[in-house]
């Protein structure tokens, strides 16, 4: 797989988090650009494609259910992937329930969320 054609937002209000998911994609060779709030992530969205965005569920100003809901009037061909702590049965079945293609819980490991995202890729 071509890892270079593919770009990913992440968005994620904690700085660690988008710098450590934007440099573990960019290692592995994806694009991968971040933003810190859904009010961001939708600017972006709006002006740019993404293949994948990988989301945080909780979020000050928007959670990333809200966002979802955005993006899938904005970019339907999107995949949306939620990222959250929060990952307890109630938010996964929401979360796939509104159409993400996966849930992961953090923290993750780097062959987590890369696994995902390449099974995802591929489909």
């Amino acid at each position: 797989m071509e890892k270079n054609k593919y770009t990913i937002l992440a968005i994620d209000d904690e700085k660690l988090i988008r710098d450590l998911i934007s440099d573990l994609l960019q290692h592995y060779g994806y694009n991968a650009v971040t933003a810190s709030s859904g009010t961001e992530a939708i600017a972006l969205i709006k002006n740019s494609h993404f293949d994948v965005i990988l989301c945080d569920i909780s979020m000050p100003g928007q959670t990333g259910f809200e966002v979802f809901d955005e993006v899938k009037k904005i970019a339907p061909e999107a995949k949306f992937i939620f990222v959250s702590a929060f990952d307890n049965q109630e938010n996964i079945n929401k979360g796939m329930s509104m159409g993400a293609k996966a849930f992961i819980g953090k923290p993750f490991s780097p062959d987590e969320l890369l696994d995902v995202l390449e099974n995802i890729l591929k489909n």
